[in-house]
């Protein structure tokens, strides 16, 4: 049999067991049956079993069977949306059903998909070999080139256009919108503090022979159990590590910390008699028990810096702030029952440039996660003050961009149609081991990224038709239904809305309105005014 033809029939085999979950050879025959595929001849188990075995070569999907001797698709997280494997399944099941109906070819409409043949070529073949490129390239409005040698990390299809994410030395320069996305470059490695977020050192160099420690702790629905199980399997956690020492364990820890920014759970300490009882408490015991050097109460977590006093372990403080705070809420909202989370993340200061970067981390929590004139942060008053402020963080803000520093290594997204000439080098370079291309883009809608966006709860509602549209095509993996009353549908995302989102959004005119965070509701409103 020809190539050709083996190949449909293993891309039909995959497209249909996927669609029906589970089926069996006698279901999937009748199914193969009505195809042009099997020519009027049954698929007999042999060539069923020849086919799945090919099928895992060449797709590296495996086809499993249960004890109903029912076949489904084992990884099956394989074919989520954005994967190579699903998208050239996806076009090739097309190809097989328009190429079984050539008599309506001429009615049969399609988008082009750009090839960018040779650009796509050479930057995979960088790719796989692990060199750099010289690229040369000229953003719309641009009259000049520019240049740079660019580490190839990942490559993404949006909208018919390719794109490149590549990381670039900086010889310290004030940032610019290089790429016709607009992404301005950031750190791709994590920061220290970022890096390090929750974990504990056994060998620290003490301040003062004592230790400084960071603390956080939460709400007990801060993060329901789901979205945890979530996060883990995108970061491919596959069980617990009790050691904390792991970069997959950090980087879990990184991900909830930005959830919870984004305000899940009933976030009782918005109300201002629990937090002002929270703050209260963290205060009362300054100077006999440790040092409070600086706090933040967010809405559903709480972050605090402090010097542990001799005599008086951490367990023993935390226990003495969260039996007070949670009788004395739970007294004031009426209720009973859990109010704080067993487990709280403890990290030790290592040095001076670890001490001011916590300090920055927790006083700029509240802006970074869009909340203006947050009352529920302090310091000791020494000195400590906030380096970034929320100006600068939010979609179409004014804020001053901060220089970049030179040697530093940051990421750059450039349109393969803006490169007017790219050559490979013989020069290696290793990807970070912490990268994973999905979740680099996973909390954006497009292809821009910027991280000094703060991840946040949207609500949008759509009316008339758009209301089905949006339930069909989600516009985000994390969209849910909120609301159906029959006039409209209101769904939430988790994201962090870069200039791609805001665009779509405004695309679809009177038919889908932001409903919060005010602040996104506004800038919508802004470019609607600008567009007229």
């Amino acid at each position: 049999m020809k190539a050709s033809i083996l190949f449909k029939q293993y891309v039909w085999l995959v497209d249909t067991i996927q669609r029906c979950k589970r089926i069996t050879l006698a279901d999937l025959n009748e199914r193969w049956l009505r195809t042009e595929l099997s020519e009027g001849r049954p698929l007999s188990r042999t060539t069923f079993n020849r086919h799945r075995n090919e099928v895992e070569e060449i797709f590296g999907i495996t086809i499993g069977c249960d004890a109903d001797n029912r076949y489904y698709i084992v990884n099956s997280n394989l074919l989520r949306t954005d994967t190579v494997q699903q998208w050239m399944l996806s076009t090739l099941t097309v190809s097989n059903i328009v190429g079984e109906a050539r008599n309506l070819h001429d009615r049969i409409l399609l988008e082009s998909i750009p090839t960018e043949g040779e650009l796509l070529r050479q930057i995979v073949e960088a790719m796989q070999r692990g060199v750099l490129i010289n690229i040369t390239y000229r953003r719309y409005g641009s009259t000049t080139d520019a240049s740079w040698t660019i580490a190839p990390y990942c490559i993404k299809l949006f909208r018919r256009r390719w794109y490149l994410v590549g990381i670039i030395r900086s010889t310290g320069f004030q940032p610019v919108n290089y790429g016709d996305t607009g992404t301005l470059p950031v750190s791709l490695e994590p920061s220290t503090e970022i890096k390090d977020w929750h974990r504990r050192f056994h060998s620290v160099p003490h301040r003062k022979n004592k230790a400084l420690q960071s603390i956080t702790f939460r709400l007990y629905d801060s993060l329901p159990k789901e979205v945890i199980e979530e996060i883990k399997l995108k970061l491919d956690i596959k069980k617990e590590d009790p050691t904390r020492n792991s970069k997959q364990y950090q980087r879990l820890q990184q991900k909830i910390a930005e959830y919870e920014d984004a305000g899940y759970g009933q976030c009782f300490l918005r109300d201002e008699r629990i937090a002002a009882i929270m703050q209260d408490t963290l205060k009362h015991f300054d100077g006999e028990r440790y040092q409070l050097i600086c706090w933040c109460i967010m809405p559903n977590h709480v972050h605090v810096l402090i010097e542990v006093n001799e005599g008086w372990s951490l367990s023993r403080i935390m226990h003495g702030w969260r039996s007070y705070t949670a009788n004395e809420a739970n007294r004031i909202l009426g209720r009973t029952g859990k109010f704080w989370m067993e487990e709280y993340y403890d990290r030790y200061i290592r040095d001076d440039n670890h001490l001011q970067n916590t300090i920055n981390y927790i006083l700029n929590n509240p802006a970074n996660a869009g909340l203006d004139e947050w009352p529920w942060v302090g310091d000791r008053s020494t000195g400590f003050q906030p380096v970034l402020q929320a100006g600068g963080l939010f979609p179409g803000s004014t804020g001053s961009q901060p220089v970049l520093q030179a040697g530093s290594l940051y990421p750059i997204t450039l349109s393969f149609d803006r490169i007017t000439s790219l050559s490979l080098t013989d020069e290696p370079f290793t990807v970070d081991p912490d990268f994973d291309a999905e979740a680099f883009f996973s909390e954006y809608f497009g292809v821009m990224t910027d991280d000094r966006i703060p991840l946040q709860r949207i609500v949008l509602r759509a009316f008339g038709n758009e209301r089905f549209a949006l339930r069909d095509l989600p516009l985000h993996p994390s969209q849910q239904l909120v609301e159906d009353n029959g006039e409209y549908v209101d769904f939430e995302l988790f994201l962090r809305p870069t200039s791609d989102f805001l665009a779509h959004i405004l695309s679809r005119g009177r038919w889908v309105k932001v409903i919060s965070p005010e602040s996104i509701a506004q800038r919508i409103s802004e470019m609607h005014q600008e567009a007229l």
